[in-house]
């Protein structure tokens, strides 16, 4: 994963990472086959994630302390 490029809009400094995770991503039940169904159930029991999942990234000002989060398809 690429480093944040983007400054803090409160005071221009540089965003650090201060956290990275995974996370199993929001499906509409409904428009999946039964089949996606049966794959997204068995990652979310398991807990891995595969195709399903979704990197949350937290980004913090060391100058001022604001926190930003940023979701990765």
């Amino acid at each position: 994963m690429t480093e944040f490029n983007e400054d803090c809009n409160e005071c221009g400094v540089s965003m650090k990472i201060i956290r990275k995770e995974k996370e199993l991503a929001e499906c509409d039940m409904d428009d999946m086959t039964e089949g996606e169904m049966a794959d997204y159930m068995a990652a979310e029991m398991s807990g891995d994630y595969g195709d399903w999942a979704i990197d949350v990234v937290t980004y913090k000002c060391p100058k001022c302390g604001k926190i930003e989060i940023v979701e990765y398809i």
